[in-house]
């Protein structure tokens, strides 16, 4: 996803900041299609062993697997347990509304698709981030080995 914009959410919603949508201009919302890592992992892996010597293609979730900021916030609201707080903002004219990857190629050369909903990629994302980090009045700190 362009910037990360699932774990950077993930991330405001943790912190309890605010997370910056550029939306303000009902009804349009931003949305992006969305692909959890190990999908990725199982396309290069599929690559590998494949008979191809190359390939370019476009790697995302595809048209089944997207989200907008505000389906991710009120996703989050619902596995947090608690209200998201949002700063809507302007269009900026480089914003880029809507982008989701044509993976019709990939997955006729490669058999693969992306397996991982858009909702079970953010909860192990969620998962992870609880694992991984402590929160504290100043963010998420890595914790220790």
């Amino acid at each position: 996803m362009v910037k990360a914009v699932c774990r950077e959410t993930c991330t405001y919603s943790l912190e309890g900041g605010k997370i910056p949508i550029k939306e303000s201009t009902y009804p349009y919302k931003q949305v992006r299609d969305v692909l959890y890592v190990t999908d990725l992992v199982h396309a290069f892996d599929s690559f590998v062993q494949s008979d191809l010597s190359h390939l370019v293609v476009n790697i995302g979730g595809g048209p089944r697997h997207t989200l907008s900021l505000r389906e991710l916030t009120q996703l989050l609201e619902e596995l947090l347990g608690k209200k998201i707080h949002v700063q809507y903002a302007d269009w900026r004219p480089s914003d880029q509304k809507v982008y989701i990857s044509n993976i019709e190629k990939v997955k006729t050369a490669l058999q693969w698709k992306p397996s991982v909903s858009p909702v079970e990629g953010i909860i192990n994302l969620l998962s992870w981030a609880r694992a991984n980090f402590s929160i504290s009045d100043g963010g998420l700190f890595r914790m220790s080995d």
